[in-house]
């Protein structure tokens, strides 16, 4: 890819970004991104984890992480209790609620896609759903080269 077309790109990705955002947060106007994420690896792991490994798995700064879970332990989707082996760690659980919750952003996410991308056609959605796929396969170089650029 030559620095004109990295560059057309890299402008598509802003534009498309910042107009994504506004639409999601319409569209889950009581979740913030993180918590949804908090939300779904609670669920991967089995419905709780420790603390320390929820923020891990999100490698995002352990005072939002401890926030969003304040934020859905007041709405009831998560419960925190302390472990039995420490004290000091928090393990972090999703309630019934909070399965509900992610169940219905997915049902909400699905009808998106379905009538949403309806314009596209079935070879254009498989090659969408196979970079979908790259990229998440690739989160963690992507998350890097972020963290290197908003160093910048």
């Amino acid at each position: 890819m030559n620095e004109k077309d990295t560059g057309d790109l890299s402008e598509q990705i802003v534009i498309l970004g910042a107009r994504i955002y506004p639409l999601f947060r319409q569209v889950f106007k009581d979740c913030h991104p993180d918590e949804i994420a908090v939300l779904h690896i609670l669920r991967i792991k089995g419905g709780e984890l420790e603390r320390k490994e929820l923020i891990k798995n999100l490698d995002i700064d352990p005072r939002i992480i401890s926030k969003r879970v304040r934020d859905l332990l007041g709405r009831g989707l998560v419960d925190t209790y302390r472990s039995s082996s420490s004290a000091r760690e928090s393990i972090d659980r999703i309630t019934e609620k909070g399965n509900q919750e992610f169940e219905d952003i997915r049902n909400r996410i699905k009808l998106l896609l379905k009538q949403g991308f309806g314009f596209i056609g079935k070879e254009e959605q498989k090659i969408l759903g196979n970079i979908v796929n790259r990229a998440n396969d690739k989160i963690d170089i992507i998350t890097s080269i972020v963290k290197q650029v908003t160093r910048l």
